[in-house]
């Protein structure tokens, strides 16, 4: 069963929120199993992560941030609020005005599937590589 994430850029992910005491976000992170990363100024929470997981939905504005292809999930945040395109590398896109971070490891597209370094590769290397096709994490801080 999908358990469905809500992310509110520049607020919050599911119920840990930016400016959460770092007791209380501790609390809800022991209560949860995904994979979150949290930083901290003032013991205040001021980013939060989550990790892309098999039976998670992070859903934004009625996007799935895990399930749409990275290429096509920019194109639709960028007409929401542009991403920083001096910082973007293909892999982190950082839309400073929403407070989202999302990031991949690889710039991987499908064009990529079409090339011979891909297409030698044995197939459980092309289905991990693929993975790279969506964002890995998706974080969120205060917008600027």
């Amino acid at each position: 069963m999908t358990t469905i994430i809500k992310v509110q850029p520049g607020i919050s992910i599911a119920d840990i929120y930016i400016g959460m005491l770092r007791n209380d976000a501790e609390r809800c992170l022991s209560n949860t199993a995904y994979s979150f990363q949290i930083e901290y100024e003032q013991d205040k929470v001021s980013f939060i992560e989550i990790n892309a997981e098999a039976d998670i939905s992070c859903i934004y504005n009625g996007i799935d941030l895990f399930k749409v292809k990275a290429t096509q999930l920019i194109d639709l945040l960028d007409a929401i609020s542009p991403y920083d395109r001096a910082e973007s590398d293909g892999c982190s896109y950082r839309f400073p005005q929403l407070g989202l971070v999302l990031w991949r490891d690889i710039n991987f597209t499908e064009e990529d599937m079409k090339q011979s370094w891909f297409q030698e590769m044995s197939l459980e290397n092309q289905e991990d590589t693929m993975r790279s096709l969506y964002f890995s994490t998706v974080g969120v801080f205060l917008p600027e």
